[in-house]
């Protein structure tokens, strides 16, 4: 591809992008236009710094409490999970990083059949310890109109970045809380 075309489809996509969320603020409360910017009681805009504040101070019942009835009827001993998720991140807390803007940031999802609709956004945000830097990944439901309870965490996952082989510095999965279906896909 030429540096012309690369050039062409980055300005338009950049376009795009900021005709959507000029849209988006027209018709905010529009289901399926940027959904995952929705404000309502499952935002992510309300629940995105409680869930960074629980991490950073590792707080297993905020986590919770916040996790989709999937998780809370599929993974036994959750707390224990958990607890299990938070001892991977060693050393002191230092700082935490994400952005205010973080619905913007990584994939997000809307799905609809017949008269169901789910919406789902990834959240990542960085803790930093003494020892270390992780990520964490949030998968969000803030949308599920048949099954309301399903909304709210459907996976956390915890990733630290290592080298491999050549030297090449790659995201490892340390651990792993998901639902047992629809994780950034349908689910009944």
């Amino acid at each position: 591809m030429s540096k012309f075309q690369e050039s062409f489809y980055k300005g338009l996509g950049s376009f795009l992008a900021a005709i959507l969320i000029f849209l988006s603020t027209i018709f905010p409360n529009n289901k399926g236009l940027m959904v995952y910017r929705q404000t309502n009681e499952n935002g992510l805009d309300i629940y995105g710094p409680i869930i960074v504040e629980a991490v950073k101070n590792k707080d297993v019942a905020t986590i919770r409490d916040l996790m989709c009835a999937n998780i809370k009827k599929n993974i036994p001993n959750l707390d224990r999970e958990i607890q299990n998720f938070y001892d991977l991140m060693e050393g002191n807390y230092v700082s935490e990083r994400w952005r205010e803007d973080y619905y913007l940031e990584g994939d997000n999802i809307s799905l609809s059949r017949e008269k169901g609709q789910i919406n789902q956004s990834n959240f990542n945000f960085w803790i930093t310890t003494t020892v270390d830097e992780y990520h964490v990944r949030v998968t969000w439901e803030t949308v599920n109109n048949m099954k309301p309870e399903e909304t709210k965490i459907r996976a956390i996952n915890l990733f630290i970045m290592e080298p491999d082989e050549t030297g090449v510095s790659k995201a490892k999965c340390l651990y792993k809380i998901a639902a047992t279906e629809g994780v950034m896909a349908w689910h009944e």
